[in-house]
């Protein structure tokens, strides 16, 4: 896609225009074609954006691919996710605005338990990125993986370490109106720095929403069944108080290695959410548990 010689969009305001910046609200612009490009065309050696070298996958789902790369430049290790989105009709180009607006958003929390953003735009193939730092460690999820194999939960003690990072990052977005909407272990890093220190990371914001808004592109439901608030489970509007809900339903698996609801359909999951009463976290766990630590987590799943 030869972008340079493309007529391009203002996502912002519509207006149509050879230049990169629109001359009305100085918003980058981008070429609403579909993207030349599969997501799962891309290479190691390729280059993103004209600046991010691909060195592997990180991981990959079915709207969205993550690369390890380096800028170009100054050598730098960077993350960029790669996202599927068409902005040919009203539904692909609602979605564009949503994504760099938001991306926008993202980038400015600038919060240590979050993962910094860097960068977003469009791909010379027409795809959208969203660059962020790339860290070293393990995913909760794994960490529990462990733990399920050991027939033994994380202690209360450990929980908390991990709690009190997540919530000051949740309180930086939510103070921005932000909502992540895709709490889970699987989404939480434990990061270890140059000097081998661990720090919580809260990963995937650059895909979270603003409070009120409830579908990504295509009528999708985002959130893992698992951990989704009621109001999720129901596609009603979500705030901040559906993060803390995700919240209370990622404690619960960290000392019981299970989920509070859980079924082999998604749809009967959120069914549970929904219907049933909050399981007794105390029969369902070998970890010693102070009253007020479960009294936090029923707190959250209220």
């Amino acid at each position: 896609m030869s972008q340079a010689a493309a007529i391009r969009t203002c996502p912002t305001c519509g207006l149509t225009t050879a230049a990169r910046y629109c001359a009305e609200d100085q918003s980058p612009t981008i070429v609403a074609a579909a993207p030349e490009k599969g997501l799962r065309e891309y290479r190691t050696g390729d280059l993103i954006g004209h600046r991010y070298r691909i060195i592997e996958p990180l991981g990959k789902g079915a709207a969205a691919i993550v690369f390890a790369t380096e800028h170009i430049g100054t050598g730098v290790p960077i993350a960029v996710k790669l996202l599927s989105v068409d902005p040919t009709d009203d539904e692909g180009m609602t979605a564009v605005r949503r994504f760099l607006r938001e991306a926008r958003v993202t980038a400015s929390l600038q919060h240590p338990n979050t993962v910094l953003v860097y960068d977003a735009g469009q791909d010379e193939a027409g795809a959208f990125f969203l660059a962020m730092e790339r860290l070293s460690g393990e995913t909760l999820d794994q960490v529990l993986q462990r733990k399920l194999i050991e027939d033994q939960g994380m202690t209360q003690a450990e929980v908390i370490e991990v709690a009190l990072p997540i919530l000051s990052a949740l309180d930086a977005a939510h103070e921005r109106g932000l909502v992540h909407r895709d709490l889970k272990p699987a989404n939480i890093m434990l990061s270890l720095t140059a000097q081998g220190d661990e720090v919580v990371k809260v990963l995937d914001f650059g895909v979270a929403r603003t409070a009120g808004s409830m579908l990504t592109r295509g009528g999708q439901m985002p959130g893992a069944p698992k951990y989704m608030s009621p109001e999720q489970c129901r596609g009603k509007q979500v705030d901040g108080r559906s993060d803390l809900y995700s919240l209370g339903c990622l404690l619960f698996t960290c000392v019981a290695c299970r989920a509070p609801y859980d079924d082999r359909e998604p749809m009967r999951i959120m069914q549970k959410h929904v219907l049933e009463p909050i399981p007794d976290l105390r029969k369902l766990t070998k970890v010693r548990l102070g009253d007020a630590f479960v009294e936090l987590i029923q707190s959250c799943l209220a």
